[in-house]
């Protein structure tokens, strides 16, 4: 069976941290350092495409702190909140001390302080056709990251691939409004290894994902779904699009490895014949990225 694995690329990221706004949290204890500025101070960013953007306000992500031997030595959940500040980090900043490592990770209950070290099965949700539901499917997790001169600067990255469908009705026969968009038979599942850095992908486990479609309008519907990287191959369906009682599907006409952190964007209109791509992409997961209203094509 073919697994793919991914390793982090986070470290070149690192180095434009200090020109970006991040999510934080601040020892209160001044300690013999006199001042503020000298507490150990921790930062919290995800890589979105090129440049590296806030933890979203109101995502919780759990985090571990090291000791040198690899065991947990404080574990917490915190949660980013409005201005850039970490709630439930006061324990970690506290004991943070030079030659430990942080970690974060999204969803927060992934790991445990007693499965920190141990590979994990994560899996997205069939359906995705809700926010939060897309948000529980986004793996995602930083290196191991050292403290030095008391701070750290954590990069989370995204572990699993999106896919997001746009399609415009040139017909004038239906009604896309309340169309409904699946992915059939997408890989679900990884196996993923926080202190290895590693996203494997399980073989066989697939699941018909329903995608998340706010924002569908008379002649246009898009549609987006996150899946587990992998090799898909040619003539596999990629998109199933119900409307008006009728079902409509597309093929890929060749093979693909979908990876993670990237989304693949397809465009395509409803025909006489059926559904006919016109364009299609790969760039890198941006959370603010595709808009699911539909592409700029006009009826």
């Amino acid at each position: 069976m073919k697994k793919t694995i991914y390793t982090l690329k986070s470290a070149a990221l690192l180095a434009v941290m200090a020109a970006l706004p991040v999510v934080t949290a601040c020892s209160d204890d001044d300690g013999d350092g006199g001042g503020a500025g000298d507490a150990p101070r921790l930062t919290v960013v995800v890589a979105d495409g090129d440049t590296l953007v806030p933890l979203g306000e109101g995502r919780a992500a759990g985090m571990f702190l090291t000791g040198g031997e690899g065991s947990v030595f404080v574990s917490s959940v915190v949660t980013a909140g409005a201005g850039g500040q970490l709630t439930g980090a006061e324990a970690i900043t506290a004991a943070m001390q030079d030659g430990m490592t942080l970690a974060a990770f999204c969803p927060a209950e992934l790991w445990t302080a007693g499965t920190y070290g141990q590979p994990v099965q994560f899996g997205v949700p069939a359906d995705q056709s809700t926010e939060a539901a897309c948000e529980a499917a986004d793996l995602m997790f930083s290196p191991l990251t050292a403290v030095t001169g008391g701070r750290a600067a954590l990069v989370m990255e995204h572990k699993m691939a999106r896919l997001t469908v746009h399609i415009t009705d040139v017909t004038g026969n239906y009604d896309l409004t309340a169309a409904r968009l699946t992915m059939p038979a997408r890989l679900t599942t990884v196996t993923a290894d926080l202190a290895q850095g590693t996203v494997t992908t399980v073989d066989g486990i697939t699941a018909d994902i329903t995608c998340h479609s706010p924002g569908n309008s008379p002649y246009r519907a898009s549609g987006q779904a996150v899946v587990a990287p992998g090799p898909v191959a040619a003539g596999a369906v990629l998109t199933s699009l119900a409307v008006d009682g009728q079902t409509f599907t597309y093929t890929l006409p060749e093979g693909a490895e979908w990876q993670g952190g990237k989304e693949y964007v397809y465009s395509m209109r409803l025909t006489s014949e059926g559904l006919v791509t016109y364009d299609s992409y790969v760039t890198d997961w941006k959370d603010n990225g595709e808009d699911l209203s539909g592409d700029a094509e006009k009826q």
